[in-house]
């Protein structure tokens, strides 16, 4: 089970998107265990053992915004939930296997992009993270009708600076546990919460698109988030809003990676009009145009993705056997 909550090992630094490695003001608190120690205090309820699953933790994040960031994370989850349902096929459509956690608490878009409501209050992510067990965690999530769960807040200036970061902490360690599959949608800025919810990841994707900010931004993010997470999770950058058709005169692939001074990871193409539809109708891309240039690239993403994370995951057990 992930435990965003106990990263110890948390740098007191943090990148500026204007200037490599420069130093700015914020400073990312320690993510220090909430878990009480003390019998004065009142222990989190926690799944046994048995009741434990391995879950999956895929970051999603944009070097600049307008990239599709959470366009993205819908579609993954809208992807993974149609693998699990032929996997297993007896499953109940109501059984929900995936959940979107939205960690942009003053422009998130997840809620907007699914045409739901949100379940969790500000309040919530202001109160005291001891309280947040299994049973609370469902009280905060709700379940899109192809069988996403969304962990989401209202939009809330200024919410950002003041929600309890070990309370969020906290949530995403309760997600964790009760979803075989969680796609993190991260705002573009630094926020307190930031490097527990990147560290305790699986895979993180850095969006970005065939433009000279954005791409000099990606690297740069790349670059430092490498440095901060010491090669922990894997992070690479997804070229969004790629036209191979184009014959304008536009950035190439090749432009592309010498400006990232990295290969990409993968590409989605162009298709505006497919994903405003769906967003306009609140539904992933892939509900209603399955056979698009974007459902079908996002696809491919997720076949490689499953691929790292299946490599990283091996690699992890023949650790802890040698180490046993």
């Amino acid at each position: 089970m992930k435990t965003f909550s106990r990263r110890k090992d948390v740098k007191r630094e943090v990148w500026s998107e204007d200037k490599r490695n420069a130093e700015i003001d914020l400073i990312i608190p320690p993510c220090e265990q909430w878990h009480a120690d003390s019998k004065d205090l009142p222990q989190v309820r926690k799944p046994s053992a048995s009741n434990e699953q391995q879950s999956q933790c895929w970051a999603f994040m944009g070097a600049i915004g307008g990239v599709g960031t959470t366009t993205l994370a819908v579609q993954m989850a809208y992807e993974l939930t149609k693998q699990s349902r032929l996997a297993d096929p007896l499953k109940h459509k109501s059984e929900s296997q995936i959940c979107i956690v939205d960690l942009d608490f003053e422009s998130g878009s997840c809620i907007h992009h699914l045409d739901i409501e949100p379940a969790l209050s500000h309040d919530d992510l202001s109160g005291d993270p001891l309280r947040i067990d299994r049973s609370i965690t469902e009280a905060f999530l709700n379940t899109h009708d192809n069988g996403i769960s969304v962990l989401a807040a209202p939009n809330v200036m200024g919410a950002n600076a003041h929600v309890n970061t070990q309370t969020v902490l906290a949530l995403l360690d309760s997600v964790s546990a009760m979803f075989p599959y969680v796609i993190l949608d991260l705002p573009k800025q630094w926020q307190a919460w930031s490097y527990a919810a990147l560290g305790g990841s699986d895979f993180v994707g850095l969006l970005c698109d065939l433009t000279i900010p954005s791409l000099h931004m990606a690297r740069s993010k790349k670059e430092q988030l490498a440095e901060l997470l010491k090669s922990e999770t894997p992070c690479e950058v997804i070229l969004n809003k790629y036209e191979r058709r184009s014959f304008k005169n536009t950035l190439q692939l090749v432009d592309a990676e010498m400006a990232l001074q990295c290969e990409l990871f993968s590409m989605l193409c162009e298709d505006s009009s497919v994903t405003q539809e769906a967003i306009n109708c609140g539904q992933p891309v892939g509900s209603i145009r399955a056979n698009s240039r974007y459902a079908k690239d996002s696809r491919k993403l997720l076949e490689q993705i499953l691929s790292v994370t299946k490599t990283e995951s091996q690699s992890e057990k023949e650790m802890v056997k040698i180490a046993s």
